[in-house]
């Protein structure tokens, strides 16, 4: 007899799984590859945003002007 998946769990806030440190690291290690270090203060203007608002608050403080798309 086949089992049936009953129910699926996400953990979208990090409550059973800390992933944000991971997270930190993946983006740093990224960023280290273009030759761009990014402080924790850095790693955390992207915290929670969509690539939209990251892209924005990211390029502010780098002081770099938003390209139009």
């Amino acid at each position: 007899m086949e089992q049936q998946i009953r129910a699926v769990l996400f953990d979208m806030d990090g409550l059973m799984f800390d992933t944000e440190r991971l997270g930190d690291e993946v983006w740093r290690a990224v960023a280290g590859k273009y030759g761009v270090t990014m402080t924790p203060e850095d790693v955390s203007l992207l915290r929670g945003r969509n690539y939209e608002s990251g892209r924005c608050k990211y390029s502010c403080r780098m002081r770099k002007p938003e390209r139009k798309a």
